[in-house]
């Protein structure tokens, strides 16, 4: 008769221990899975904690430059209307082109004027780069 065969030669653990080793495996994947998770995570608190500041500062740079643009001269406004509401330029350039293209420069922006009308008027990028360390400080 074969060893195997014979009663007393057949293991007397019980079947839990018997099967253990799958049981290990099944409990190491599952700790990996949640050490996988736990890091996963910590690094997105970590990319949320150094992009939450940026996006805060490009919302209030927004804000800013929103409020900025409302206060610039509007198109069709005339040389003689833009003057009298914000002052001599700080720069007068000369008309170019054709049609002529005239610009003003002020502190905080640009005006741009077609023969004697505003058809664009342009913050400067420093401008806005001021107002908000103003607001910060």
């Amino acid at each position: 008769m074969h060893e195997l065969s014979r009663p007393e030669s057949r293991s007397k653990l019980p079947v839990s221990q018997a099967l253990g080793h799958h049981s290990d495996t099944r409990k190491r994947k599952e700790s990996n899975m949640v050490r996988q998770t736990v890091v996963k995570l910590f690094w997105g608190m970590v990319l949320l904690a150094l992009v939450a500041p940026a996006t805060a500062d490009i919302l209030l740079i927004e804000k800013v430059r929103e409020r900025m643009l409302r206060d610039l001269p509007g198109n069709g406004l005339s040389m003689s209307e833009v003057e009298a509401r914000y002052g001599a330029p700080l720069e007068r350039h000369a008309a170019v082109g054709q049609p002529p293209i005239t610009r003003w420069i002020y502190a905080d922006y640009s005006v741009y004027f077609e023969y004697q009308l505003v058809i664009e008027s342009v913050l400067h990028h420093e401008a806005v780069v001021r107002e908000v360390q103003r607001r910060n400080n």
